[in-house]
């Protein structure tokens, strides 16, 4: 800590609560980078809008989640974009389970990106050290693009979309490898559960 410009006692520890972060119908000059330890949101809700002019990285460990909805919600980013709630162990031999990460168009809303789009929800365990053991294991989350309730997305670039689960390789001799479980990676147009006739998805990528 710092009192007076001089060092007094040394920092105080850092916590590890799932802070979340949510921005809201925003007008952005440059790229954005949002990370938070909880959940990450970028809404563009009735009769506003998020624009970006360039690309935008949203991570969340819990949620990474791109949405418009509601009449006039526009999401405009003219670049790629990144929604990743992937997650890697925090001990060593550790597991880690993937998070949720969403692209989701709805109730009228718009997305538009002119670049690729990514969504990850991938799950990566960590080296283990102790023999006859296992190292850490990886389990894929859940990444979600979806269009419905006459949403409306279009990606001018590449779609991606993973929730893959890689467990890690043993550090030393009598370690075993760590099992890896993939998620559910999901691309839906409409709802099962609503007359979604009007949802549109466009993907114009190779």
């Amino acid at each position: 800590d710092i009192a007076g410009g001089s060092s007094v006692q040394p920092p105080s520890p850092g916590g590890n609560a799932a802070a979340n972060l949510a921005i809201i119908n925003a007008n952005l000059s440059s790229a954005l980078e949002a990370r938070a330890f909880g959940s990450a949101t970028i809404q563009a809700t009735s009769v506003n809008s998020f624009n970006a002019a360039s690309s935008v990285l949203l991570i969340g460990r819990t949620l990474a989640q791109l949405s418009a909805a509601g009449t006039n919600a526009n999401v405009n980013i003219l670049g790629d974009v990144i929604v990743s709630a992937s997650a890697g162990a925090l001990i060593p031999g550790g597991n880690a389970t993937g998070g949720a990460a969403e692209i989701i168009a709805s109730a009228n809303g718009n997305i538009t990106i002119t670049g690729n789009a990514t969504v990850e929800a991938n799950g990566f365990g960590d080296i283990g050290f102790t023999s006859g053991a296992a190292s850490g294991s990886g389990t894929g989350g859940s990444a979600l693009v979806q269009a419905d309730s006459n949403g409306d997305l279009t990606v001018s670039g590449n779609l991606t979309i993973l929730a893959d689960g890689v467990g890690a390789f043993g550090g030393t001799t009598g370690v075993l490898g760590g099992a890896g479980t993939g998620g559910s990676a999901r691309f839906l147009v409409g709802s099962p559960f609503l007359n979604d006739s009007n949802a549109t998805a466009t993907i114009l990528g190779d």
